[in-house]
């Protein structure tokens, strides 16, 4: 999860802990793809708002072109609306879902689920 609001990713690290996921949290915005190739996740979480920053589209589009995470999905929750509008059409090919905070947990958890069931990914917390 990148996120830059500490209530925000205390609630993520109960919220997927309670669904028995691992979670790396970070309240920065990565620099580099190989910080996360480094991680090996199931899932990226992420944040299009760091501050007053749009640097979500730009580490999404970091992860995607960089090829060993291209394959790793990635989940945007947000409250910036408009940035999430603006970039939908892109999001959507991508196959990008978007939250929009503030989010149900139980839908939270259920857009998480589907998007390891789609892939057929197996998430670290299933053994």
């Amino acid at each position: 999860m990148i996120e830059d609001s500490d209530p925000i990713l205390d609630l993520f690290r109960q919220v997927l802990a309670e669904d028995d996921y691992e979670a790396v949290l970070s309240p920065y915005p990565i620099q580099t793809a190989q910080e996360v190739e480094d991680i090996k996740p199931d899932l990226v979480i992420l944040d299009f708002m760091f501050g007053n920053k749009n640097i979500g589209w730009s580490i999404l589009q970091m992860l995607k072109m960089h090829l060993p995470t291209s394959h790793i999905p990635v989940l945007i929750c947000t409250s910036g609306l408009e940035m999430a509008r603006v970039y939908s059409e892109p999001l959507i090919s991508q196959g990008v879902p978007i939250v929009y905070k503030p989010f149900d947990v139980d839908e939270l958890l259920r857009i998480i689920r589907h998007i390891f069931a789609s892939r057929d990914v197996k998430p670290c917390n299933t053994e």
